[in-house]
């Protein structure tokens, strides 16, 4: 895509999708590059510039056991644009009660995972409703 001045920055955009029966397969992919200025205090004098380059993506699939039970699994990962911070991973497992057409119980587990700040686990269980 062009540049333009209200938004300095370019971006590549791609997602798919797969459907078979009750499975679902779908992401995202997600790849764009800012330019930075650094500019004095009084903001007239540009000091310097630069790229970044970012990515991310994710990738999930859903699959219905049998009504009311569902499924899903996510992958994603960021690559951010500073380069002094490390990519995130985030692996996520979910598996749902579908108890009413507004009430779901869910019992989740994540895993993110990035270097130099380490791994957090958590299961979590959720209710959702909705009025």
């Amino acid at each position: 895509p062009p540049r333009s001045t209200l938004f300095p920055y370019t971006t590549l955009f791609r997602s798919a999708s797969w459907t078979f029966s009750d499975l679902n397969v779908f992401g995202v992919y997600l790849n764009g590059k800012d330019t930075l200025e650094l500019r004095s205090s009084d903001n007239l004098t540009l000091v310097s510039t630069s790229d970044r380059t970012y990515k991310a993506y994710f990738v999930q699939a859903d699959y219905v056991l049998a009504p009311p039970f569902h499924v899903s699994v996510r992958y994603e990962r960021l690559t951010p644009g500073d380069t002094t911070v490390q990519p995130l991973k985030v692996a996520n497992l979910n598996f749902t009660y579908l108890a009413a057409a507004n009430v779901k119980f869910m019992v989740e587990y994540n895993k993110s995972d990035q270097s130099g700040v380490g791994t957090n686990k958590a299961i979590n269980t959720i209710i959702r409703a909705a009025f």
